[in-house]
């Protein structure tokens, strides 16, 4: 390779130079801030923070060794609003909240879903609730989050409770609930549709309150999808039947509700 033997091992012999070994001590620490940091500091960042620990090193050094070895801050992706989304969400109002308080059943249904995670990958959840008793009245499970999903709920909740006309169906923005074949569904059966104001969980906190429930007394260890379908089947039986809620006078929904009729 053109080189002489001597030239060779004194090559070998001599190890790194100083400017070699610094810069290897100087990535050994940018990649343990890269670390500590979840990925968040560009080179800017990181000469800053290396210099308060003393090292003496150039912004541009530490960009280049940043560039050569792809230490590379995670970006944040610009949000950009979406006027369809907008126009689509436009059309919903949020109903509950010019309501007086629920006084019976069948007034007012709230609706949302969760996702739990078992050894076949995600699983879905829609439930509906009716709101004067907090009685599960429909549910779904799916491995995917379609409009269906949400449909199949409500279909369930209607064949149960055969509603009058003039109730209240309130969920928060989400595809699933303004879809047209939900839409259409609530429209069929002479349900109002009602809506959260985008990015407000308070204005479907009873849902999130029930999955928060859902999920810390069922707990979330599934053996398989199956398995977390027959939990939860055995959750939602216990939780109309037999669980004391605090706000209905320590009693079950289905006792609740058995109070007025």
């Amino acid at each position: 390779m053109g080189v002489s033997r001597s030239g060779y091992y004194a090559w070998v012999s001599r190890g790194l130079s100083s400017r070699l070994r610094a810069n290897s001590e100087l990535l050994t620490a940018i990649e343990r801030i890269h670390r500590e940091t979840d990925r968040s500091y560009g080179s800017p960042r990181m000469h800053l923070e290396l210099v308060d620990l003393g090292y003496q090193c150039g912004r541009h050094r530490v960009a280049r060794l940043m560039r050569a070895h792809g230490v590379v801050a995670q970006r944040m992706r610009r949000y950009r609003t979406n006027r369809a989304r907008g126009d689509l969400y436009a059309r919903f109002e949020n109903r509950l909240l010019e309501r007086d308080p629920v006084r019976s059943p069948d007034e007012v249904w709230v609706g949302d879903y969760t996702y739990l995670r078992t050894p076949q990958g995600w699983l879905y959840l829609a439930v509906m609730l009716d709101l004067y008793a907090r009685r599960v009245i429909g549910w779904a499970v799916s491995r995917q989050r379609t409009a269906n999903l949400t449909r199949e709920a409500l279909r369930m909740a209607i064949d149960h409770r055969h509603p009058k006309a003039g109730t209240l169906f309130h969920s928060d923005q989400g595809i699933e609930y303004a879809a047209h074949s939900f839409q259409s569904l609530l429209s069929a059966h002479k349900i109002e549709p009602s809506m959260s104001r985008r990015g407000n969980c308070y204005d479907n906190a009873h849902m999130e309150s029930f999955f928060a429930s859902l999920k810390l007394e069922m707990g979330e260890d599934f053996r398989s999808a199956s398995d977390a379908v027959d939990q939860i089947r055995d959750y939602i039986h216990f939780y109309n039947t037999t669980r004391r809620h605090s706000s209905l006078n320590y009693c079950s929904p289905i006792a609740y509700e058995k109070l007025v009729s």
